[in-house]
C-alpha cells in the first residue's frame, strides 16, 4: 500500500470522483467480467464512455492521478491513465505504476490513454517485452502497438525487430501472447502496408502449429495484409 501526504484539495477531488463513479456503477457488468476471469480488488463496471465524461471534468494532475491509480479500483486506475500529465510519467514512474497491472482489461484500457502515448513508449515496450511477468509482456505488446499508431511512422526494420524477438519464443509462449502479438503486427502492417521476409517466416511458423490461438493469429495477420493491399 502506498501512503500519501495529506492534501485536502486532492482528497476532495477523489471523493468527488468516487461519488460520480457510484452513480454509473453496473453490478451486472462487473459480475460478467469476474466470470471471464477479469479480477480487480474493486470493479464498479462503469463503461469507458462514462469514464471519459468524468475525466473531461477533472484537472490534468499527477497528484490526483497518482491517488486514483493506487486506489486499485478498475475505474480510478483507468481515470488516472486518462488525466495524468504525460511529461511527468518517467520510465521509473511507469515501472512503479505497472506493478498494479494484473489483468488484460487494464492492459487494453490504459495503453491507448497513457503508455502508448508516451515519448518513452518504445523504450518501455522493450523493457516489458523482456520481462518474465506475463502482464508486462502483454503491456509491452500493446504499448508498442499504440506507439506505432500514434506516431504514424514506422519501418519494416522496426517490424522485423519485433518479429525477430518473438520468433525465438516457443509455440506455447506464442499462444499465451497470441492476441497481443496479433495486435502489434497488425498496427505495423497498417502503416507499412506490406509484409517482409521475416514476417512471412513467422506466419509460416505459426501455420505449421496445431494450436488454435496461433492459427487465429495467422488468419488475422493475413486478413490485415489483404486489407492494406486492397
Amino acid at each position: 500500500m502506498k501512503f500519501f501526504i495529506d492534501n485536502q484539495e486532492v482528497d476532495r477531488q477523489v471523493d468527488n470522483v468516487m461519488k460520480k463513479l457510484r452513480l454509473h456503477m453496473n453490478g451486472e457488468t462487473s459480475h460478467q467480467m469476474s466470470q471471464r476471469g477479469i479480477i480487480y480488488r474493486t470493479n464498479y463496471g462503469v463503461g469507458i464512455p462514462h469514464l471519459k465524461e468524468i475525466a473531461a471534468q477533472l484537472p490534468v494532475s499527477y497528484a490526483l492521478a497518482e491517488r486514483l491509480w493506487y486506489r486499485e479500483i478498475r475505474e480510478t486506475m483507468i481515470l488516472a491513465a486518462m488525466i495524468v500529465p504525460h511529461q511527468q510519467m518517467t520510465i521509473e514512474k511507469c515501472q512503479d505504476w505497472v506493478r498494479m497491472v494484473t489483468n488484460m482489461d487494464l492492459v487494453e484500457r490504459t495503453t491507448p490513454f497513457l503508455f502508448g502515448k508516451l515519448e518513452a513508449a518504445p523504450a518501455l515496450a522493450k523493457i516489458w517485452l523482456d520481462s518474465d511477468e506475463p502482464w508486462l509482456v502483454h503491456l509491452g505488446c500493446y504499448t508498442l502497438g499504440w506507439s506505432v499508431y500514434y506516431a504514424q511512422t514506422c519501418t519494416s526494420h522496426q517490424m522485423d525487430d519485433f518479429v525477430n524477438l518473438i520468433l525465438m519464443w516457443k509455440n506455447d509462449t506464442l499462444a499465451e501472447y497470441a492476441k497481443s502479438i496479433s495486435f502489434v503486427i497488425r498496427k505495423f502492417i497498417r502503416l507499412t502496408k506490406k509484409s517482409s521476409k521475416m514476417l512471412d517466416q513467422f506466419i509460416e511458423k505459426l501455420s505449421e502449429s496445431d494450436l488454435k490461438q496461433l492459427l487465429i493469429t495467422v488468419e488475422e495477420i493475413r486478413t490485415e495484409l489483404e486489407f492494406v493491399r486492397d
